[in-house]
């Protein structure tokens, strides 16, 4: 039987004209050996009225339910702006943030590397032992009874 306990709940930074990275680092969780982990991010849906102070609020909601936050260098250039705007989010809720390195060998932005509690390279086991490393299991415990509502984008 799985416990609460043994589930990682991770939001991931995302682009929504970038798709293929974030498919590219769940399913490279998916097939890391001995790690369970619950996606925190409901979907690629665009809200459809008030977008960015709404989406703000989605974003909180959703970063507040989770253990840590996943940010994708490679995203950012382009999607500044609510890159930006989670990594807040995150350090505001005393998040880890970690950062993964561009899949080229190019350094990360500054902006994520200051923030970042580790930076880690496109590698399922040193992604995971970074989000054992520097998440607080206690903070599953608080946050395990956010309703699914609450994580998603729900109606206008």
């Amino acid at each position: 039987m799985i416990r609460n306990e043994d589930i990682y709940r991770v939001f991931i930074s995302h682009a929504w004209n970038y798709r293929n990275e974030y498919y590219r680092l769940e399913k490279m969780l998916d097939e890391t050996s001995g790690f369970r982990w619950q996606n925190i991010f409901p979907g690629f849906a665009t809200p459809r009225r008030d977008p960015d102070e709404r989406l703000e609020g989605v974003l909180r909601t959703q970063i507040e339910a989770c253990d840590a936050v996943l940010v994708i260098s490679d995203l950012f250039h382009g999607n500044e702006r609510w890159i930006e705007t989670e990594m807040e989010i995150a350090r505001e809720l005393d998040k880890p943030i970690i950062g993964i390195s561009p899949r080229n060998g190019d350094e990360a932005p500054w902006d994520i590397r200051k923030v970042a509690s580790d930076m880690v390279e496109w590698s399922g086991d040193e992604l995971t032992d970074a989000i054992r490393r520097h998440t607080s299991r206690t903070a599953l415990h608080e946050t395990a009874t956010a309703r699914p509502s609450e994580l998603s984008w729900g109606s206008p």
